[in-house]
Parts: C-alpha cells; structure tokens; sequence
C-alpha cells in the first residue's frame, strides 16, 4: 500500500503538466544529525548530495521529485571507538527519492524568489555494525526502508535563459523500526532550465 501511495504522489503530477518551463538541477551540503540521541551522538555532520526536478503548474505552485544521499560520519569520541586501533564502523548514510509541492513566485520579474517546499516519499537508511575495540558491538548495522518527509525553505537566484541557483535549509525525517532519523541539510544548488 505504501509503495502504490508514493508511485501516486510521484507520478499524478506528472499528468497536470502546464506549458511552463521545468528545471532540473543538482544540490549539494552539509547533513547535520539531531535526534534520536545516539544518531547525533554517534555520528557528526557529514555531506549531502541531491538531484532535483521542479514543474510550475500556476503562478505560485509547482510539483517536483527530488533523490537525496546524505553520509552522516562518524564520531569516534562520541561513540567511544577507535577506527585506528582495531574498532570498525563507518557512515550513517540516508537515501530518499520524494515526490514534492513548492509554494513561490513562479512568474516574478525579481531575480531573488523565496520559496517554501513539502516532500514525501521513500526513505532508505543503510549502516554497518559499529564495533569497539574490544569487539562489543555498540550499534546494530541496518539495511531498512521507511518513510522520508522533507520540510524546506530557500531561495532561487534566477539567471537568464531560465536557469536558477538555489540555497536551501530542509529538515529531513527518516522513520525506521518505529522511530525517526532527524536532519537538517544545507544545500546550494544549479538548476537548469528546461
């Protein structure tokens, strides 16, 4: 049932396409962990890397579809390993494919437009098992999917020919095994017009 949901929200847009001009671009940032405790405590800020699409449909609506990797690394300290000396454990990394709704000016003469963006879809987060030099295990590695929800703000700087750079502050929550992964990403972005 979920995935027939999301396969909905992704492609009914689709179907209302107006004659306006699309974009697809590529962000880029910073991923900072904020709860549960043990993601932000075991893991720091790491990077993120998403490609975006992005229709108009009226003059303040748009739909979109966003993929976004983010790699939370890991804390050593805070996790009270070791990599050097025999612990292993490696990044928290967190995929989500979403389909989106985008609230701006679509049609404004400015060249700087702010937007607001709701997303919803699959969410895929992957880590192995964190391990301690003297082999206790400190955390159970995970292949799982889940829910994602996106909640973002930003800012396009429209180019001429149609293209835009954006900057943007989204908080990301991932759900798996009946909690969620909490995040907020800092991206700067190019969009190509289309």
């Amino acid at each position: 049932m979920k995935k027939l949901l999301i396969a909905v929200l992704l492609f009914i847009p689709l179907i209302l396409s107006a004659q306006s001009k699309g974009h697809l671009g590529l962000e880029l940032g910073t991923a900072t962990p904020l709860s549960p405790d043990i993601f932000k405590t075991y893991w720091g800020t790491g990077f993120n890397l998403g490609f975006v699409f992005d229709k108009p449909v009226s003059k303040i609506f748009s739909y979109g579809a966003e993929f976004n990797y983010s790699a939370y690394i890991i804390n050593e300290s805070g996790a009270g390993v070791n990599l050097d000396s025999g612990s292993s454990g490696g990044p928290y990394g967190i995929s989500q494919l979403l389909a989106a709704a985008i609230i701006s000016d679509n049609y404004s003469a400015s060249t700087i437009t702010p937007y607001g963006k709701l997303g919803l879809g699959l969410s895929y987060s992957s880590v192995i098992d964190l391990i301690s030099t003297n082999g206790t295990k400190k955390f159970a590695g995970i292949k799982e999917y889940g829910l994602g929800v996106m909640l973002a703000a930003g800012l396009n700087f429209n180019l001429k020919g149609g293209n835009k750079i954006t900057l943007e502050g989204s908080y990301r929550l991932s759900k798996r095994s009946g909690e969620s992964y909490n995040s907020f990403l800092v991206d700067a972005g190019y969009c190509f017009g289309m």
